[in-house]
């Protein structure tokens, strides 16, 4: 296969701007763009409860190539897509349990700069407001235990 003349410059910027099917699939073309495509690809990781995510992040730290990539650990207590407002407030709220084993693994991320707890962009503050997804209980509760 011929090898192609790109500026190196021009690669960061079309795989920083890639989504992540698109960055998979780079990986797997050739060992440059292998390399500029797994840089952005674990830059940034999501924790979430309902999935499978913390083995992910478990293999990805067991892994000594990838997990000098990753950068930021984002905490999501709630998904990002809700079908309607009436589905979010029948999600039962429960403490993320299986975070805190990976959550002690995180010192072995050598270039990690943040972890980003995220809630509910809806917040209620005394009785002037309706129901909201995550009561202030349930996000006191996350920060408290997570400061254990």
């Amino acid at each position: 296969m011929a090898s192609f003349k790109f500026p190196p410059e021009l690669l960061a910027i079309i795989t920083s701007l890639s989504d992540r099917e698109t960055l998979r699939a780079l990986r797997l073309t050739n060992h440059l763009l292998c390399a500029f495509a797994t840089k952005n690809l674990f830059f940034k990781f999501s924790l979430n409860t309902y999935d499978r995510t913390c083995e992910h992040l478990e293999l990805i730290i067991a892994h000594p190539r990838l997990k000098k990539h990753v950068r930021k650990i984002y905490l999501n207590t709630v998904e990002d897509d809700y079908e309607s407002d009436d589905d979010r407030l029948e999600v039962d709220l429960e403490l993320p349990w299986k975070w805190k084993d990976v959550l002690s693994m995180l010192s072995k991320l050598p270039n990690l700069e943040s972890v980003i707890l995220r809630f509910d962009k809806n917040c209620s503050i005394g009785d002037n407001y309706g129901e909201t997804p995550q009561s202030n209980e349930y996000r006191e509760t996350i920060i408290k235990w997570l400061a254990r």
